[in-house]
C-alpha cells in the first residue's frame, strides 16, 4: 500500500476502534474491516479466492464468506454493477468463453455475483443449474439474453440492430423474432422456439458489450 492508503487505513481503523470504547470492538467486525479494506486495494482487489486464501493464511470457504459479510456490511455495488462485471468476462474472457452442451458456463468465484445471478433467475422462475464445481453456473443464451437486456435497460431498436447484425434478413428465426411487437414477446418466442447456439451467442455477445459500456463507460 502506498503512504496515502495507510493513513486512509490509520484513520478509519482508529475511528472504527474507538466507536465502542476502547478494546471493546469485537475481532470479527476488525477481521471485516480489515478484509474490505485490502481487497479494495491495488494489491488485492484483482486476486482471486486462492490467491487471497494463501496471502491471508485462511480458508478459501473463509474468504467466500468474508466477502459476503463485507458486502453486506460496507455496502454493495447495484445489482445491475454486479451482473455487468459478471457478463464483461463474456466479452473480454480469461479463461477463454466456455459454451458446453448449448450453455454458457459461468465462474462465480465471488458470492456476492452468485446471490445476484441466482435472484435474477428465481424472480424469473428459473433453476441455478451448477456443474459439479459450485462456482460454474449453467446457463442458455436465450435466459443470458435476456438478463442482458432487462437489467441493462436495452430497447428494442437496439435489441432490433443486434438482430439486424447477427441474423440474416432470409433467415427462419429472424422473421419469427421481427413478429414480436414487445421485449416480452421477444423473450416468449426465444422461450418456446428452437434458436440454433450459433444465432444465438452473437446476439448474447453483441448485447452485453451494450450492457457493459452503459454500466461501466
Amino acid at each position: 500500500m502506498d503512504t496515502e492508503l495507510k493513513q486512509e487505513f490509520y484513520d478509519e481503523f482508529i475511528k472504527l476502534y474507538l466507536i465502542t470504547g476502547f478494546a471493546n470492538t469485537p475481532k470479527k467486525e476488525v477481521d471485516l474491516f480489515v478484509f474490505n479494506f485490502l481487497t479494495n486495494t491495488p494489491d488485492y482487489s484483482n486476486k482471486t479466492n486462492y490467491e487471497l486464501a494463501n496471502a491471508f493464511k485462511i480458508t478459501e470457504t473463509r474468504i467466500k464468506s468474508l466477502r459476503l459479510n463485507a458486502a453486506l456490511r460496507y455496502g454493495k455495488p447495484s445489482p445491475s454493477y454486479t451482473l455487468a462485471t459478471v457478463v464483461k468476462r463474456l466479452i473480454d474472457p480469461s479463461p477463454p468463453l466456455n459454451i458446453s452442451n448449448g450453455k454458457f458456463e459461468l465462474l462465480l468465484e465471488n458470492p456476492v455475483e452468485k446471490w445476484e445471478l441466482e435472484n435474477f433467475l428465481k424472480q424469473h422462475k428459473r433453476p441455478a443449474e451448477y456443474t459439479l464445481n459450485s462456482e460454474v453456473l449453467r446457463i442458455t443464451p436465450q435466459m443470458l439474453l435476456e438478463l442482458i437486456v432487462k437489467e441493462g435497460k436495452l430497447t428494442r431498436k437496439q435489441l432490433n440492430t443486434i438482430i439486424s447484425a447477427c441474423v440474416s434478413d432470409g433467415h427462419l428465426d429472424k422473421k419469427i423474432i421481427d413478429e414480436a411487437e414487445t421485449l416480452e414477446q421477444f423473450f416468449n418466442k426465444l422461450r418456446t422456439k428452437f434458436f440454433s447456439v450459433e444465432t444465438l451467442v452473437p446476439m448474447v455477445l453483441s448485447a452485453a458489450k451494450i450492457y457493459v459500456k452503459s454500466i461501466m463507460p
